[in-house]
């Protein structure tokens, strides 16, 4: 799960990278984290 999650990211992150803005990407980051805090919270849970 976490796997997939990591390649997921690294993914967008590639084709972020080269298709948008660094501000965008930072924002995109972020939802990515706090989407895998979702993530843990409800596997916990």
């Amino acid at each position: 799960m976490i796997a997939h999650l990591l390649l997921y990211s690294n993914k967008v992150f590639y084709i972020s990278h080269r298709s948008f803005p660094c501000k965008f990407l930072f924002l995109l980051l972020f939802l990515c984290q706090t989407n895998i805090q979702q993530v843990k919270i409800y596997s916990v849970a």
